[in-house]
């Protein structure tokens, strides 16, 4: 987290990407997740109408869960075009924040992640993105391999 250059952390099932990126986060300060998979229980569950009308200027560690696993690549898709825009506003309101995109590999297709990954350092503070097929966005953003369980960070 040494800048605000968007990341890829890549391995398959289990190797400790979403394990590896909780790791790296600072304790305190702004972090939105798009929470495929429900794995931050610690962070604020928002609804799709709240994240669309969320204070980004007030903070937060929050998190969107979709629906169900048949509207989640739909549901994430509005989450990340909305996050598009916000990064085009001219008061900058994600510039403190981290945000993770989790199952990166849901969006393969998405214009959208492609411009947080390309765009992103320039209106966040960090953007991660674990995902096991990264070759799609290769030339996009750095690839990392998760911090191998027992290592300390």
């Amino acid at each position: 987290m040494r800048d605000s250059t968007p990341a890829i952390i890549t391995g398959p099932t289990g190797s400790g990407k979403t394990t590896t990126i909780r790791a790296l986060l600072p304790k305190e300060g702004s972090v939105f997740v798009l929470d495929v998979s429900d794995e931050y229980p610690d962070f604020e569950r928002i609804g799709l109408g709240d994240f669309f009308g969320y204070d980004w200027a007030k903070g937060g560690r929050i998190r969107y869960v979709p629906t169900n696993a048949l509207s989640a690549t739909a549901e994430g898709e509005s989450v990340l075009m909305q996050v598009a825009m916000l990064m085009r506003e001219p008061s900058k309101p994600l510039a403190s924040w981290i945000l993770i995109v989790e199952e990166g590999d849901r969006f393969l297709k998405s214009p959208n992640l492609k411009t947080l990954l390309g765009e992103g350092r320039k209106f966040a503070s960090k953007i991660l993105v674990p995902m096991h097929k990264w070759t799609a966005f290769k030339d996009v953003a750095p690839v990392y391999l998760p911090i191998a369980l027992g290592d300390s960070v």
